[in-house]
């Protein structure tokens, strides 16, 4: 490596972003955008290929945090040889997008409602850091922002489009946990000869929340419809838009 091409801090502008004017500036951004981009698909097939196995979405998640914590690791890695020193380099990595904690947010593409992965990102990301009270999201729409409010959360929009959540009392952080447990219960229920993936269940927002909160749904390949039972678990302030309890 050609220390006159960029090396150490030379590498970094003022606030710590990777400068780009030298050819070794250059050449470590293609990298890392490199390993973004592979990384995304690696991390979104993980996930497939366990759903597709019949793994449950805790396992499907996991297998794809690890490819993502892998292509994490090898990006701090890589800044470091170019001398940035651990913390930049990790910033890097955070450019990059490389957060495996927030990977649920690639799962979009795989047909799982914008929302619920906005959540599940949301929940990993606290188990992630569980001695803090507040996270910041790279996205979040405004029906997962609904969602978290009526969990307990604040949600606060920052300037560069990222949110910044936090858990005032640990009661919101817990009733996520809930929420999920029970988006991912739902993966069992087979209703005629089609069988419910949590990536495919009428939630969020803008749909039906019958499924969410414990209700039983019926499907055909044209049409959804709840099936009227009642929801086995109501939340406080929470209505079921499809049994109404």
């Amino acid at each position: 490596m050609q220390h006159a091409d960029g090396y150490g801090n030379s590498l970094l502008n003022m606030d710590g972003s990777l400068s780009t004017v030298t050819r070794n500036g250059q050449k470590l951004y293609d990298l890392l955008q490199g390993l973004s981009t592979n990384s995304a698909d690696a991390a979104l097939a993980a996930y497939q290929y366990a759903e597709a196995n019949g793994k449950t979405l805790p396992e499907a998640l996991a297998a794809a945090q690890a490819q993502m914590q892998t292509a994490r690791d090898a990006a701090i890695s890589t800044a470091d040889g170019y001398r940035v020193g651990a913390e930049a380099a990790g910033r890097l990595a955070d450019a990059a997008r490389l957060f495996p904690e927030q990977v649920s947010i690639l799962f979009q593409t795989a047909d799982m409602d914008e929302s619920v992965a906005e959540l599940m990102a949301v929940q990993q990301s606290f188990k992630a850091w569980p001695d803090r009270k507040t996270i910041t999201i790279a996205t979040l729409s405004n029906a997962a922002q609904e969602d978290l409010n009526k969990l307990g959360f604040k949600v606060q929009d920052l300037k560069d489009r990222r949110v910044q959540i936090t858990d005032p009392t640990d009661l919101a952080r817990t009733d996520l946990d809930a929420l999920i447990a029970t988006i991912a219960s739902l993966e069992a229920v087979q209703p005629g000869t089609e069988r419910w993936r949590h990536g495919s269940l009428p939630l969020g927002s803008r749909r039906r929340r019958a499924s969410r909160w414990g209700c039983r749904t019926s499907t055909s390949p044209t049409s959804r419809r709840h099936t009227g039972r009642r929801c086995p678990r109501r939340w406080p302030g929470w209505v079921c838009r499809g049994c109404g309890s």
